[in-house]
């Protein structure tokens, strides 16, 4: 068994702002304290293959809900790895906490 290490933030003085966030037909966005709207990273690399998706998802249904769980999943370890927060960090030969790799 692995367990792994510590997230290490380095401090810094610069001071970022509070982004809103948005959902609009479904797809993800921020706006700016000057309000500019940007789209998240999800929502643009899904721009060009998201009819091709939407087809497999409907040919695989099973397979699509297990490969969403599996990223979600992982989403999270990752999320609770710079937060520092222990659960769901321990490797154990082919899963990290509740995710699949």
């Amino acid at each position: 068994m692995i367990v792994v290490g510590n997230f290490h933030h380095v401090k810094t003085d610069l001071k970022l702002p509070n982004l809103e966030r948005l959902e609009v037909a479904g797809e993800r966005f921020y706006q700016t304290p000057d309000g500019r709207v940007y789209p998240s990273v999800t929502t643009v690399t899904g721009f060009e293959k998201r009819s091709f998706f939407a087809e497999w998802r409907r040919n695989n249904p099973t397979e699509s809900k297990r490969v969403c769980s599996r990223g979600n999943s992982l989403h999270s370890v990752v999320e609770k790895y710079l937060l520092n927060e222990k659960e769901g960090l321990i490797v154990t030969g082919k899963q990290i906490g509740r995710a699949h790799v």
